[in-house]
């Protein structure tokens, strides 16, 4: 059995990134939000998705591979439920139907904001949008704002005939309609018009006409206290009450968060920022354990469990770091594909023998945390990659 020997490992570990590819977009048309879609604007039905992940096998061909019970073989190769009456064009439907030929049955059109795969099953001159947030939407036809409900706003698209209602929040499935500050995330405001929330000022300098921003609205400065409601007291042009807080960073206690009604540091949380602490966040206004996602998150020797989110000790099926003899033609625990290496430190002196487990085959949780994914060269010229750290060096604040 060849000798490998790993002068490389010395006393640091290494540091795992991820990196991420770019990929171009394809400019088919406008998009609800901030990029493009993957599928034109009109009315024509959508084409199939599944040429960026390879084909994929149907789960039927024919109507007899559903299994009957009122299923269909819809043209994704997918079984759906029947509809009642059976229809070629939107001709065969009465209005406000329509002829879904992907099934080959008339459907009930949609409002607004509904689901939908092509333009034919939108309301009222609808188009079936795509929306930047995720999944397509139907819109519907308009001239002005004032055509359009509370929380959307008349839009010219690209490749569609006539402006739609668009949700300005730029997600159907949030439409951030308010009545009042106290409602919208700190630094933003309620605009009275549309009801949605929008950024407010941040700074002074932001507003005009020798205005004082004071929770993120521009308001003319106070000269005294008498032109503030006690307690509050006018301070540099504006009202405040003392202990009072207008932002987050106001509030240095953990887990406690500005109110927008009181205007005081309260107990709870409205973002993980107020929990001041990088293992918890922020879930349903109270501070909770974060839970880990990757092995870097988690203390020395351990590995996150994606189910649980919880930290763990890795396997003991895997012998990181335990001590074989690199001489011996086996070494019972330190098997393959684990490999049996001599240790040695920067100048050269033998540091004992170590068992080192191969790499797990994740752009980031390669190795538990400590341990870093590194080429092991053995005398031979071969190359394999392992977990490794300096074994023979134990972490500070360890027994």
């Amino acid at each position: 059995m060849p000798r490998w020997v790993s002068a490389g490992l010395l006393a640091s570990a290494l540091l795992v990134g991820a990196c991420g590819s770019d990929e171009g977009a394809a400019d088919a048309g406008d998009t609800v939000g901030d990029t493009a879609p993957t599928d034109t604007l009109g009315d024509t039905a959508s084409t199939d998705t599944t040429a960026d992940t390879g084909p994929v096998a149907p789960l039927c061909r024919e109507d007899v591979d559903c299994g009957g019970s009122g299923l269909v073989c819809d043209c994704h190769g997918a079984c759906v439920a029947a509809g009642t009456v059976a229809c070629t064009e939107d001709r065969n439907c009465g209005v406000p139907r329509w002829c879904n030929t992907c099934t080959g049955f008339c459907e009930e059109q949609v409002a607004l904001c509904t689901g939908c795969e092509e333009a034919r099953a939108c309301l009222d001159g609808g188009a079936c949008l795509p929306y930047a947030s995720g999944g397509s939407f139907c819109g519907l036809a308009c001239v002005t704002d004032a055509g359009c409900p509370k929380g959307y706003g008349c839009q010219a698209i690209g490749g569609v005939a006539e402006k739609q209602c668009v949700a300005r929040s730029g997600s159907c499935e949030s439409l951030g309609l308010c009545s009042k500050d106290s409602e919208c995330p700190i630094g933003q405001v309620c605009n009275e018009g549309s009801r949605t929330c929008a950024p407010g000022c941040t700074e002074d300098g932001q507003c005009q006409n020798g205005q004082v921003c004071v929770q993120a609205r521009c308001v003319p400065p106070c000269a005294n206290d008498d032109a503030c409601t006690a307690p509050a007291t006018c301070q540099g042009g504006k009202c405040k009450v003392p202990g009072a807080c207008e932002k987050a960073s106001d509030c240095p206690t953990p887990e406690t968060y500005c109110s927008r009604e009181s205007g005081t540091c309260v107990a709870g949380c409205q973002e993980d920022l107020n929990c001041q602490d990088a293992a918890k966040k922020c879930e349903g206004g109270v501070c909770v354990a974060k839970g880990c996602e990757h092995n870097f998150e988690c203390a020395f020797g351990k590995v996150c469990e994606k189910s649980t989110g919880a930290c763990v000790p890795y396997p003991s099926s895997e012998p990181h770091c335990a001590t074989c003899d690199a001489q011996a033609e086996t070494n019972p625990g330190c098997a393959d594909p684990n490999l049996c290496a001599t240790f040695q430190d920067a100048d050269g002196n033998a540091k004992g023998d170590f068992c080192l487990v191969p790499c797990k085959d994740d752009p980031v949780d390669r190795c538990p945390q400590g341990w870093g994914c590194q080429k092991v060269t053995d005398e031979n010229g071969g190359e394999r990659f392992f977990c490794a750290r300096p074994c023979y060096i134990a972490p500070v604040g360890t027994p």
